[in-house]
């Protein structure tokens, strides 16, 4: 496995608050080209939706995902903007479910108005599912992932309920559509006395098989974008294998981001195999935290960053320098 100093991490749906980008828009003025360029492509006003709006306006499918998208991408180049030279470092990227696109962007396998185009096109798509489907997503504490399966294999085909994310260990996401998820809370109670669940601040039933009826669209939209094969210090973790894909191979994306929609994010094991590297560090490319307190749960021993406030930004900043990345 090759070196690797620093871990990126990219966050998705759901890692949304009203005001997001304010700081982030205050610290690092050229970022808004970000927001403006995104509103360009699709006509939504992403600054808005980042800095002003309520967490109502934020919830609809196509705009909490263009927002999360631009937020962290700008995230990324606030990062290279203040140290060029990480960009010299070896770095493993891994992005959860939506994230995967400022990763593409970040690690050069897409241009940002090809990763912009393809989050637009994957969010409507979804959101027509939001729309047909009354579904939505729901997170299983303090319940073994075999359980958990079991009890998911329990539940009719038709309210196409499973596993969506495998986060870590005591936290997995299902999803399906309602009277399946109350199915599913039903034989909880019966066979899981310990067991919590919190319901997403998601529209739908996301990486559920009902997603399946949109794969072919989106896949034909990949089609359309240039693919590089990016930065060769980087390696891409992805969710559907749990692995590294082979950086020469850049075009095994299209295949890989279509087979997402409907199948789980192997989160965990994207974590355990990260820390098969040598960290110095490991970076939030948000300005939220919960991919932050995922990889805590991990390990306590890698100092982890993220962009949710002055203060964690600039000790990040102030470290990354302290480690030579020149050298």
């Amino acid at each position: 496995m090759e070196k690797s100093t620093i871990f990126l991490m990219f966050p998705g749906q759901g890692s949304y608050y009203p005001g997001m980008a304010k700081y982030l828009l205050s610290r690092y003025p050229l970022a808004r080209k970000h927001f403006e360029r995104v509103q360009y492509l699709t006509g939504i006003d992403v600054h808005f939706l980042c800095t002003d709006c309520t967490k109502i306006q934020l919830q609809n499918t196509i705009e909490s995902q263009l927002a999360i998208f631009t937020t962290s991408a700008a995230c990324w180049d606030m990062l290279v903007g203040e140290v060029p030279n990480i960009l010299r470092k070896k770095m493993s990227m891994a992005g959860h479910s939506l994230g995967e696109y400022a990763m593409l962007y970040a690690s050069g396998v897409l241009g940002f108005d090809e990763a912009t185009k393809a989050v637009y096109i994957r969010s409507k798509l979804m959101d027509k599912i939001c729309k047909k489907y009354s579904g939505a997503m729901l997170a299983v504490f303090n319940v073994p992932l075999e359980i958990l399966e079991e009890l998911c294999s329990k539940i009719p085909l038709q309210y196409f309920v499973g596993i969506a994310n495998d986060n870590y260990p005591g936290q997995i996401v299902v999803s399906g559509l309602n009277d399946g998820l109350r199915k599913l809370q039903a034989l909880l109670q019966e066979t899981s006395p310990k067991a919590k669940t919190i319901a997403l601040d998601v529209d739908g039933p996301f990486h559920s098989y009902i997603l399946g009826s949109i794969q072919g669209r989106f896949k034909e939209s990949l089609e359309e974008y240039k693919w590089q094969v990016g930065h060769e210090n980087i390696s891409l973790f992805s969710n559907v294998t749990g692995e590294i894909v082979n950086k020469h191979s850049p075009c095994a994306w299209k295949m890989l981001l279509t087979e997402n929609l409907t199948s789980r994010v192997k989160w965990r094991d994207i974590m355990y195999k990260s820390l098969q590297f040598p960290l110095d560090y490991a970076i939030e490319c948000s300005t939220t935290n919960l991919l932050t307190k995922i990889f805590n749960k991990f390990s306590n021993e890698v100092p982890v960053y993220n962009f949710s406030d002055i203060e964690s930004f600039d000790n990040l900043i102030l470290n990354l320098k302290r480690v030579k990345l020149s050298r």
